[in-house]
């Protein structure tokens, strides 16, 4: 699952960006925790910041 460090730390005018990448970590971890007993791993992936159009930086 690619997850974003908007969904870890608060970043000014992303905020429903934030919070859907919010939601894909906490589902990556409640699915952790389901399929674990059938040795299946689940993972979110968090790049740092990374310079598009946007973020205003391209």
């Amino acid at each position: 699952m690619m997850a974003s460090m908007a969904g870890v730390r608060p970043m000014s005018m992303l905020s429903l960006y934030g919070i859907s990448k919010a939601a894909v970590i906490k589902l990556a971890e409640y699915l952790a925790l389901e399929l674990a007993p059938k040795r299946i791993r689940v993972n979110a992936v968090a790049p740092s910041v990374v310079r598009t159009k946007m973020g205003g930086r391209a």
